[in-house]
C-alpha cells in the first residue's frame, strides 16, 4: 500500500528554503531537544535524591519509634517489678516531643518545611499516642489503657511503614516513566536530525552532481544545455549564475563562429580580386 504524499509536502514546506537556515534549524532543534533531555534527566536525578532523603527521614522516624517502643516496654517492666518507671515514661514522651519539633537530622538533606510537611501526615496518629500514654501512665494496672497506647503506637508505625512501601514503589515507577520520556525525546531528536540531514544532503548533492555534469559538457563544447534551478535558494542562485555564464559562453561561441566564417569568406575572396 502506497503512503500518501501530503505528509511529505507538509514537512517540506516547514523546512526553510535557505541552506544556511536549514542548518540553523537543525542546530536549533537539536539544541532544544538536548535541553529537554538534560532537563528531564536533571529533574529525574533531583527527584531521586529528594526521594532518597525522604527515605532517610522515614528511617530516622522508624528508629525513633523503635526507641519509643523500647521505652514503653521498659516502663511496663518497671511497673511489673514494682518500680516507678518514671524515667522510661519521660523518655517515651520526650521521644514524641523530639519527633514533632526536630527540623533537621544529620545526613538528611531535607529542609525544615519538607520535614514539617511530612510530619503533618502523621500528626493525628502522633496526637493519639500522646493522648493515650498519660492515661496508661496514670492507670498502670489497667490492661485496656496499656493496650490502647500500644494500639495507637502500632497504628502510627503501620501508617509510616505503608507510606514507606508506597514511596519505594512510586520511586521506581516514576524513574522508569522519566527514563522512558528521555528515550522518546532522544529518539525523536535522532529521527528529526536524520530526516532533516538526509533531506538537506539530497537537496544539495543532486544539484551539485548536475552542475558537475553540466561543466563537463561545457568543457566539451556543448553549450546548449542548461542547469535546472532546484534545491535550496543558494543552489538555485548558483544554477542561475551558471546558466547565465553558459549563455554568455554560447553567445561568444556563436560570435566566434560568425567571425571565423567572415574571415574564411574574406580569405577566399582575395585570390579572385587578384
Amino acid at each position: 500500500m502506497r503512503m500518501p504524499a501530503w505528509p511529505g509536502r507538509i514537512a517540506t514546506r516547514m523546512v526553510p528554503d535557505s541552506l544556511g537556515a536549514r542548518l540553523r534549524l537543525v542546530l536549533g532543534r537539536l539544541t532544544a531537544v538536548t535541553l529537554i533531555v538534560g532537563w528531564v534527566g536533571f529533574s529525574t536525578l533531583e527527584d531521586m535524591h529528594f526521594r532518597g532523603h525522604q527515605l532517610q527521614l522515614v528511617a530516622r522516624w522508624q528508629t525513633t519509634l523503635d526507641g519509643a517502643t523500647a521505652a514503653l516496654d521498659a516502663e511496663a517492666l518497671a511497673h511489673v517489678r514494682g518500680e516507678s518507671g518514671e524515667q522510661a515514661a519521660d523518655l517515651f514522651e520526650a521521644t514524641f516531643d523530639a519527633l514533632e519539633n526536630t527540623e533537621s537530622y544529620p545526613g538528611v538533606v531535607v529542609d525544615p518545611a519538607a520535614i514539617h510537611a511530612a510530619y503533618a501526615k502523621y500528626d493525628g496518629a502522633v496526637d493519639a499516642v500522646r493522648e493515650a500514654h498519660p492515661v496508661a501512665r496514670a492507670n498502670a494496672e489497667d490492661p485496656r489503657a496499656q493496650a490502647q497506647v500500644r494500639s495507637t503506637l502500632g497504628a502510627l508505625r503501620a501508617s509510616i511503614d505503608a507510606d514507606t512501601t508506597a514511596l519505594l514503589d512510586t520511586d521506581d515507577i516514576a524513574h522508569h516513566e522519566r527514563l522512558f520520556i528521555v528515550l522518546i525525546a532522544a529518539g525523536i531528536a535522532g529521527f528529526l536530525g536524520l530526516w532533516v540531514g538526509e533531506r538537506t544532503t539530497a537537496r544539495v548533492t543532486g544539484p551539485v552532481r548536475e552542475l558537475g555534469a553540466h561543466f563537463l559538457r561545457v568543457a566539451h563544447g556543448q553549450l546548449e544545455g542548461r542547469v535546472r534551478a532546484q534545491g535550496p535558494a543558494e543552489m538555485r542562485d548558483l544554477a542561475a549564475a551558471v546558466n547565465n555564464m553558459t549563455a554568455q559562453l554560447e553567445r561568444l561561441s556563436l560570435e566566434r563562429q560568425m567571425f571565423e566564417q567572415q574571415l574564411q569568406q574574406a580569405s577566399s575572396a582575395l585570390p579572385e580580386a587578384a
